[in-house]
């Protein structure tokens, strides 16, 4: 049975975005056009990022494929007390399905997305630029521009008082977010961006063992 720290921590990671790994296959980086462009929950037909969060070893590995319907977000974290970085939570999105796993206590929660995604027809003026819409339903509006690890993302802000958001989006991906909690800045960055790269397919692939 999963823990109920595990399932409120992975809420928490669906509002924002994860990260990539050294294994996928880097390609010659080039713009890419999604002619159903509102289908898309990113830009890109496929790609990896990897994100890290302030000064500890905590981060997300992203990986996307089919722009972004089908997608696999790995999460590291940290020991403080003996610098051990595990990983902790997977989250792998295909064929209209959400997959929620602890590996570490090989357990996992299954959930249907409630308007498909198993592709772009089924997804199309419904879950393009997914992360964007989440920020607009969440009071955020873009007040400029920005470059972020050399991409060109807009710059969200929303109006709360004790604890703002700041969201930086490039083509749907989100690519660093500052929390504003009580005057201290909780900061993640992608530190690494690979678009329009060959995924290999086992990553997103249920891994063995665990129950739902």
């Amino acid at each position: 049975m999963i823990k109920p720290c595990f399932v409120f921590a992975v809420s928490i990671l669906l509002l924002v975005s994860c990260g990539s790994d050294k294994t996928a296959q880097k390609q010659e980086e080039k713009t890419a056009i999604n002619k159903e462009k509102d289908a898309g929950i990113y830009g890109y037909e496929s790609g990896m990022v990897e994100t890290h969060f302030g000064d500890t070893k905590n981060k997300e590995i992203l990986f996307f494929d089919k722009w972004g319907t089908e997608s696999a977000c790995f999460t590291y974290s940290e020991n403080r007390a003996t610098g051990e970085v595990i990983l902790s939570a997977i989250k792998i999105q295909k064929g209209g399905t959400s997959y929620l796993i602890d590996p570490v206590e090989k357990t996992g929660l299954k959930m249907e997305n409630a308007f498909g995604q198993a592709d772009l027809g089924d997804a199309k003026k419904i879950l393009g630029y997914q992360e964007e819409r989440k920020l607009e339903m969440l009071g955020s509006h873009v007040v400029g521009t920005e470059n972020i690890s050399g991409k060109k993302c807009k710059v969200w802000k929303d109006d709360a008082e004790e604890m703002g958001l700041t969201t930086y989006t490039h083509e749907g991906l989100v690519l660093k977010t500052i929390i504003d909690m009580f005057d201290e800045d909780i900061i993640s960055e992608a530190t690494e961006i690979q678009l329009n790269i060959d995924i290999p397919k086992e990553k997103f692939e249920i891994p063995k063992g665990i129950k739902f």
